[in-house]
């Protein structure tokens, strides 16, 4: 006998990649703000103070998926 195929369903969602835009601040004009993710599970989110400094704040670590939510 043939066994049906059974019916996709999805095992990961892709977020990967470059997220960018800016955000309020109290004292200064923004934050832009980047969030990379990387397909190894890995992110680097940076935020930049507008008229503050250009040097950026960065924090880095680990990402994992909890859900299959679309």
């Amino acid at each position: 006998t043939t066994q049906p195929s059974p019916s996709p369903t999805i095992t990961q969602l892709t977020i990967d990649g470059i997220y960018k835009g800016n955000l309020p601040c109290a004292d200064c004009p923004g934050i832009t703000e980047t969030l990379i993710i990387a397909r190894d599970g890995s992110y680097i989110l940076e935020d930049i103070y507008q008229e503050k400094s250009q040097r950026p704040f960065q924090v880095q670590g680990k990402w994992i998926q909890t859900n299959n939510i679309l």
